[in-house]
């Protein structure tokens, strides 16, 4: 069921003369659940007038950003305006809703020369329903629902809807890459831009469901995803358990942590799950892998890159987190080094990322490795081939160990407990 939330009519001064003119109509529709439609929809707009006299105009596509639409009355008669003029709107298909709006003459009109200029796109607050305000900075003309700014036609912007960013229009992004670098012609990275918690819909209309998410929109050209933290230590909890935390496929793994900036806590972990983790390696274009790893140990801490050269949209990425063979070419090198460095996959640490190309060199790594077939049953019955020592960064970089995100071999023991001052972030652009 639709509502209509607002209502503005524009009616020129008319003469006694009974004459057609145009009468431009717009308002703005909400479901029952206060949410602003979006997108095409059919509208009927029908005027009453007269003793049980109607007109109607049926509009079978009309475009609705926030909710608000507008469109213009043609044919409409002076002669109808001897009483009141009541408007009702159906949208479609769908009963006319109740109440309708009466209407009528003003008798003075003043003309708007200009609106409000906003050079930087935040100077000016949104404080009441229908304010308008040229943004020069996006060259916008925006319109305030009562709490944020929408485009009136034009580009689309980000905006912050209370503690979450989206398009303007409400919509969300593939991913954060996606609003960092839009290739749609209709997006702008501008507005309220920066660091912070954005929705995030790796399949569109599919079945997914977005999720809130926080992006890295500053480090290496920005628009980095969060999809998982790991905090090694002292895990209280039985083997099954433990599985179910770091390769449970089914659902979502404390997202709340991936919500935030902060770093996880000892004996803390959390990743997203399998369908929306390779939703958005289908989503991407870049498909390169972030791990921000901290550890007292000299030399290990620093920013790691890895990636799987050409993957497919086939490649699951969300196993290949687990099992360090799917980076690779297949085949164990030397019982258990990973075949197809440099051809089939690359890895690399420090400050190397080239925003130009959306790459970074081959660090010709000859420890990534698969270090015992750690096979897990999964809850869901699925038996799971996985890396001792997981698939990002595997046994370290440069021969240097320790570096490994969690111990998966339940018979390691270091399997629940793994080296307790290891921290990191894991990102996918």
């Amino acid at each position: 069921m639709h509502h209509i939330l607002a209502w503005a009519l524009a009616l020129a001064p008319f003469a006694a003369v009974a004459a057609p003119f145009d009468l431009s109509h717009s308002g703005r529709l909400v479901d029952v659940s206060g949410a602003p439609l979006n997108g095409e929809h059919s509208i009927v707009v029908t005027a009453y007038y007269g003793s049980g006299q109607s007109n109607s105009w049926t509009f079978s596509s009309v475009s609705l950003q926030g909710g608000y639409y507008s469109v213009v009355l043609d044919g409409v008669d002076t002669s109808w305006f001897t009483g009141d003029v009541e408007v009702g709107v159906a949208v479609d298909g769908t009963t006319e809703m109740t109440p309708r709006s009466v209407i009528g003459s003003v008798p003075r009109a003043h003309v708007a020369r200009s609106v409000e200029v906003d050079t930087t796109g935040s100077a000016v607050a949104c404080e009441s329903e229908g304010q308008l305000v040229w943004d020069s900075s996006t060259r916008n003309l925006k319109v305030c629902d009562g709490s944020a700014w929408l485009p009136v036609g034009g580009v689309r912007t980000v905006v912050d809807f209370g503690s979450v960013r989206r398009w303007s229009d409400n919509t969300a992004a593939s991913s954060c890459d996606d609003y960092r670098h839009p290739t749609n012609a209709g997006y702008s990275y501008a507005g309220d831009m920066g660091n912070g918690v954005y929705t995030v819909d790796p399949d569109g209309a599919g079945p997914i469901s977005a999720l809130d998410l926080y992006c890295d929109m500053t480090t290496d050209g920005g628009g980095w995803t969060v999809i998982g933290k790991v905090g090694a230590g002292n895990f209280p909890v039985t083997d099954t358990e433990y599985i179910n935390i770091v390769a449970n496929p089914t659902a979502h793994v404390n997202p709340a942590l991936l919500q935030t900036s902060s770093q996880p806590s000892s004996a803390q972990m959390s990743f997203l799950d399998r369908p929306f983790t390779n939703a958005l390696h289908i989503a991407s274009s870049v498909r390169v892998y972030r791990v921000d790893y901290s550890q007292s140990a000299a030399g290990n801490s620093g920013r790691y890159y890895q990636r799987r050269i050409n993957a497919p949209d086939s490649f699951d990425a969300w196993h290949a987190i687990r099992d360090s063979r799917l980076f690779g070419d297949g085949s164990i090198v030397s019982t258990f080094y990973v075949g197809g460095s440099g051809s089939t996959f690359k890895l690399a640490q420090g400050s190397v990322w080239n925003e130009t190309t959306l790459d970074f060199p081959n660090a010709s790594d000859g420890t990534f490795g698969f270090w015992d077939d750690a096979s897990m049953v999964l809850n869901t019955g699925e038996t799971l081939s996985v890396s001792r020592h997981m698939g990002l960064m595997c046994d370290g970089i440069g021969s240097r160990g320790s570096q490994w995100l969690a111990t998966l071999t339940t018979g390691d023991s270091r399997f629940k407990n793994d080296v307790a001052d290891s921290f990191s972030g894991i990102w996918y652009r």
